[in-house]
């Protein structure tokens, strides 16, 4: 079978935090005897030794280094600039259909790579699926006009999937279809024993990902600025990159905390590893998430959580005891639990290695190629223990009613 798996973005290398869990989901089904090309923009300069089956389509005369979500809409330039990606896109797009005799098409968020996705396949008569992961049905599908294109690229696509159960229930109104999970994992190396530390000499709560509002970057700074007496010996890491963090700075440099909030800006996945590795715990306060990567990139590492009950997040923290789930926007909640982590009252994380299973990209590309193929879907598995034990069907429409 061949397979054009179409996405917004797609890393340059193992230090490039552009969607970094893809690789692995294709690599997965190469192993399973799938044939993948994939097509994504070209953002900045080409990539060295980019692989043959790795197609980035340009678009404009200049290297664009600003990704497409991120461009100002309210500017006309932006617009025209629109209209030619998404006519690089298409043609591109197009042009693999004919040469690679394509089975079926897998397009990786609903806008704009649905888009393609759907415009290819009516021309060349194929099957296309949409996978939802976020920002496509919680930001844009609720905007004019971005709203009316996704649902109309999720109800003419054969099979929906997300890769968290909540964003599956909103793509599945969306498309008025069932809508599968499907997680989305980067996989780490085995943590080493001896792994030096990296980091602050003193213990630290962690922060990884973009430094944007709905991140809940401006909620975090405000718990430890209420828990900063309790939380005197602990330091506070922001690691990574975004729009707000000039102004996070700035909050931090006018409160004076003493150089115990630190920021590395985005670094290669190995140190990043060895954050995890070492930190108090991992904080996770976003408002729009579904099942981030940082969440299963903080289990792989054994460290603790604390996270907002936003998307899967709660669901999957409290069924594995990951670490502590609040309430999303309680300051007070997310900084009484630093508090009680960094008195060691940590949770004790119970089937983590089943969780891990049930995200790993095996799995996710062993189920994704069943519902194409129109298999039977797999076996139950569980998701948690004891008496309180959940089943549910692994690639699970959302319709299922969990016990």
């Amino acid at each position: 079978m061949t397979i054009l798996l179409i996405t917004n973005r797609y890393p340059k290398g193992p230090d490039d935090p552009a969607s970094p869990f893809v690789p692995d989901f294709v690599e997965a089904l190469r192993v399973l005897g799938a044939r993948v090309v994939v097509l994504t923009p070209q953002y900045g300069p080409p990539a060295e030794d980019e692989q043959w089956d790795i197609n980035r389509f340009r678009f404009g005369s200049d290297h664009q280094d600003i990704p497409i979500g991120s461009w100002n809409y309210l500017s006309p330039a932006t617009w025209r600039k629109m209209r030619q990606f998404l006519h690089s896109g298409e043609r591109a797009s197009d042009l693999l259909a004919e040469q690679l005799g394509v089975d079926h098409i897998l397009a990786l968020w609903a806008l704009p790579s649905g888009w393609f996705a759907h415009r290819t396949a009516r021309k060349f008569e194929i099957p296309y699926s949409v996978w939802c992961l976020g920002s496509d049905i919680n930001t844009w599908a609720k905007r004019p006009f971005f709203g009316r294109l996704t649902r109309d690229i999720l109800q003419d696509a054969k099979h929906i999937f997300a890769d968290g159960f909540e964003l599956a229930r909103s793509a599945s109104q969306f498309g008025a279809k069932p809508c599968r999970f499907l997680p989305s994992l980067r996989l780490l190396p085995e943590p080493a024993v001896d792994a030096e530390v990296d980091g602050p000499a003193r213990p630290y709560f962690l922060y990884a990902g973009r430094i944007h509002r709905t991140k809940g970057v401006f909620d975090l700074l405000a718990a430890y600025h209420q828990a900063r007496r309790e939380l005197s010996q602990f330091d506070l890491v922001y690691v990574g990159e975004g729009p707000e963090l000039r102004k996070l700075r700035t909050m931090v440099g006018r409160d004076d905390f003493n150089g115990r909030i630190k920021f590395t800006g985005r670094v290669p996945a190995g140190r990043l590893q060895r954050y995890y590795q070492h930190a108090t715990a991992t904080v996770i306060p976003s408002r729009s998430d579904s099942l981030p990567l940082v969440f299963s990139e903080a289990v792989q590492c054994n460290c603790p959580l604390v996270v907002y009950n936003t998307g899967d997040m709660g669901h999957f923290a409290r069924r594995f005891n990951l670490g502590r789930v609040i309430a999303t926007g309680n300051i007070r909640g997310l900084s009484d639990a630093m508090i009680a982590i960094a008195r060691n009252d940590v949770p004790h994380a119970t089937h983590r290695r089943t969780m891990m299973r049930m995200l790993h990209p095996s799995r996710a590309a062993r189920n994704f190629l069943r519902t194409i193929d129109g298999r039977r879907s797999p076996s139950t598995i569980s998701i948690s223990g004891g008496r309180d034990e959940q089943r549910v069907p692994a690639n699970s429409p959302v319709e299922v009613r969990r016990r």
